[in-house]
């Protein structure tokens, strides 16, 4: 039976498919070669950009998916401000506008594994601590632009071919701008953006989500990393999640697994998943210096990572196929 990635198909061809946009030309500059996957906004293509020869990702989101307009404008808008974030530790948005009736966003092709893949064990404390290091590298680039990620979790986290790691998926970025009110098309009433396993309380609540929701979130991410389980595990629904992170104190990560887990680490993670913002760590910046102070390991990682053509052979993570709007 074939495995499904987030609307892809591993061994079936996407672009077999019949699709207009094939062979097609967007903007003036991106030439459609085959499709990657569809989604709930649209479509992912391989396309060239005839202006620097290389293959990028192409995100088309088709009119007739889309029913509010003003949702598409305030989307591009944000995505556009993703354009500023150039880190090695983040996947770069190279541009995005509309193309008559098409809205598109074109951003680097990256070939990789998602630390999704990785997870469902605990993973070993110097590695953890290595992706940990590079991760919050990634979210301080956007932090520093004032850009929240708002929707960490592992599948937006990519071991590429170099066996650097990428966060990816900023679209559900926001500007942290001050006294500014973000309920909108995006942001309806009862709509929590964010996924439940590693969503903050404030994204729950509704409130102000800003840099410290997403140490929340990497607080959560590194928890799974070391234990091999989430903080918080739903017994009957996903509501169930969004109570515990919102009332429940998370269990101490060496309660949980047999891995060795060092007590400053425990003290480190059980900071981050603190429920008031202003508890916790106020910036990447002190995680990343708390770290370093324990040495965490910086070399490249010691686990397999795959290569370029077995990567494409077993259909692995291309992170268009991981962004938000493939939901």
């Amino acid at each position: 039976m074939p495995c499904r990635i987030r609307g892809y198909t591993r061994g079936v061809d996407p672009s077999l498919t019949i699709d207009p946009l094939l062979g097609s030309l967007i903007a003036d500059r991106y030439s459609i070669l085959n499709r990657l996957g569809e989604g709930g906004w649209g479509v992912v293509y391989r396309a060239l950009d005839t202006k620097t020869n290389t293959d990028v990702a192409l995100k088309v989101i088709r009119p007739d998916r889309v029913k509010h307009e003003a949702a598409v404008r305030r989307f591009l808008r944000e995505m556009k401000a993703t354009e500023k974030i150039d880190h090695p530790n983040t996947v770069r948005v190279l541009e995005c506008g509309r193309d008559g009736g098409l809205s598109f966003l074109a951003m680097e092709l990256l070939v990789g594994q998602s630390l999704a893949d990785m997870l469902g064990r605990p993973l070993p404390l110097d590695e953890a601590c290595r992706m940990s290091l590079q991760i919050l590298k990634g979210l301080q680039a956007a932090h520093d632009l004032r850009i929240v990620h708002r929707d960490l979790k592992p599948e937006n986290i990519v071991i590429d071919d170099k066996r650097d790691v990428r966060v990816l998926d900023f679209g559900y970025a926001r500007f942290e701008e001050p006294d500014q009110d973000f309920s909108g098309p995006l942001t309806a009433t009862g709509v929590v953006m964010g996924s439940p396993m590693y969503i903050s309380p404030e994204q729950i609540n509704g409130d102000k989500a800003d840099a410290r929701s997403d140490l929340y979130s990497f607080g959560a991410l590194l928890f799974t990393m070391v234990t091999g389980r989430a903080p918080f595990v739903a017994q009957k629904s996903p509501m169930e999640v969004l109570s515990q992170h919102t009332y429940d104190q998370p269990p101490t990560p060496s309660s949980v697994t047999d891995a060795e887990i060092p007590p400053w680490l425990d003290a480190l993670i059980l900071k981050l998943l603190r429920k008031p913002p202003q508890r916790r760590f106020q910036s990447a910046r002190e995680v990343i210096a708390a770290l370093e102070a324990r040495g965490a390991v910086k070399a490249k990682a010691r686990f397999p990572v795959m290569g370029f053509a077995a990567a494409v052979a077993l259909g692995l993570v291309l992170s268009a196929i991981l962004l938000s709007w493939m939901l």
